[in-house]
């Protein structure tokens, strides 16, 4: 206010309302133009849905359909016959060629 030249025109009240004024823009870091909102950064990173796509947050356990499976659980071909032996392979030739894909 000394700087401004403006000290000895206001009243000690004037003085005391603009101090007032403008510690509360400063404190609570808004004003008529603008309001500054300390939590944003965490609101907007709310995730209100997980299986979104593009969500960063979400990390899904197998991506393709086939990934579920174990591969150290081995099938059993014992008492296959010839046509379920060449079923199996195509199978797995399909699985190969989507992976690939």
């Amino acid at each position: 206010m000394a700087e401004m030249g403006l000290k000895h025109q206001l009243t000690e009240e004037d003085k005391i309302a603009l101090e007032t004024d403008t510690y509360a823009e400063v404190a609570t870091k808004s004003n008529f133009y603008f309001a500054l909102d300390e939590n944003k950064k965490s609101k907007n990173l709310k995730v209100y849905d997980f299986e979104a796509p593009g969500n960063k947050f979400r990390h899904p356990n197998v991506i393709l359909p086939h990934e579920h499976c174990d591969i150290q659980n081995y099938l059993d071909t014992r008492d296959l016959t010839e046509d379920k032996l060449t079923e199996i392979y195509a199978y797995y030739s399909l699985l190969i060629d989507m992976h690939i894909a």
